[in-house]
């Protein structure tokens, strides 16, 4: 009975030493060396890194984040209609359709049941812009009051949605009160 308990452990053991090698494989095909911006300009507006953190799924990394405001900006002000910024790095394959499902729920959670019917319609063009993602890949949204919120993938913008209440939905995903992950939030918004 003990040989069992040991080879039940140790298979696990070998099993997550496994996974944890393959998945640093993937990193470091894709990108070795990536940081964040400390300080970033977009459509005129300059962002200062606020604070950065990181996914985890187990002991899997799931992505890293950083979390942008304009200079002088409090965090506490992060879902008011300022400039912000979010960047993701993956670390981890995902699927586009879970990527969108996941982000409308986190959406909702965050809004009110007529706000969300209000800016329901974006979303589902939202949902188009989510594509399948691979270790090393980049995603950021940037909103600008008045011009609103971009989607930029690996570099390239490839989608764009108006309005200052779809903007404070999709970055209250990340710093809201009900976000993915709340230990995320603080470290983002440097609490």
């Amino acid at each position: 009975m003990h040989k069992r308990y040991l080879l039940i452990i140790f298979t696990f053991l070998c099993s997550g030493w496994i996974l944890f090698s393959l998945q640093k494989a993937s990193v470091s095909e894709s990108r070795k060396e990536y940081r964040l911006l400390e300080k970033y300009n977009y459509k005129g507006q300059r962002l200062n890194l606020v604070g950065s953190g990181q996914k985890w799924y187990f002991f899997i990394r799931v992505f890293n984040a950083g979390f942008y405001l304009p200079p002088d900006t409090d965090a506490c002000r992060a879902l008011e209609d300022v400039p912000k910024r979010i960047e993701l790095i993956y670390y981890t394959s995902l699927p586009g359709k879970r990527l969108a499902m996941e982000t409308r729920k986190a959406m909702k959670r965050n809004s009110t049941k007529e706000q969300y019917e209000q800016f329901k319609s974006r979303i589902d063009i939202m949902d188009t812009y989510f594509v399948n993602l691979k270790a090393g890949d980049h995603f950021i949204n940037v909103y600008i009051p008045g011009y609103g919120t971009d989607y930029i993938f690996n570099g390239e913008i490839i989608g764009h949605i108006d309005g200052a209440d779809f903007a404070r939905a999709l970055f209250a995903v990340w710093v809201g009160d009900s976000p993915i992950d709340k230990g995320l939030k603080v470290k983002l918004l440097s609490l």
